[in-house]
């Protein structure tokens, strides 16, 4: 299963997308995260206890990190697969240019 739905609830609420925000441009204490969110700091922990649950921050050497690469992860595997037409092009660069500009035929 997609972990996209998860992901997509942890952010599904306004303090824990601006608590995640916070961590994204460079807040790392819980204060600094309450103070850029501008959380109570009882709500920016419970904000970053739900996030670190779901993935998308981690807590190391005493603050918070983000991981949006979870997200590109999550994008990823709840994309369907590209599937390639064949445009009959014999010269390979021809072909790469035509499966770019044209990807559904």
């Amino acid at each position: 299963m997609s972990p996209a739905p998860e992901l997509l609830s942890a952010l599904a609420e306004e303090s824990r997308l601006r608590a995640f925000a916070a961590v994204l441009l460079g807040a790392t204490t819980t204060s600094e995260v309450a103070r850029c969110a501008t959380l109570p700091d009882r709500d920016a922990l419970r904000a970053l206890t739900t996030l670190q649950a779901a993935g998308l921050v981690d807590h190391r050497d005493g603050g918070w990190v983000a991981r949006p690469e979870r997200l590109r992860e999550a994008a990823m595997a709840a994309a369907e697969p590209r599937t390639s037409v064949d445009h009959g092009a014999t010269d390979d660069r021809v072909g790469a240019v035509l499966r770019t500009f044209m990807p559904r035929g």
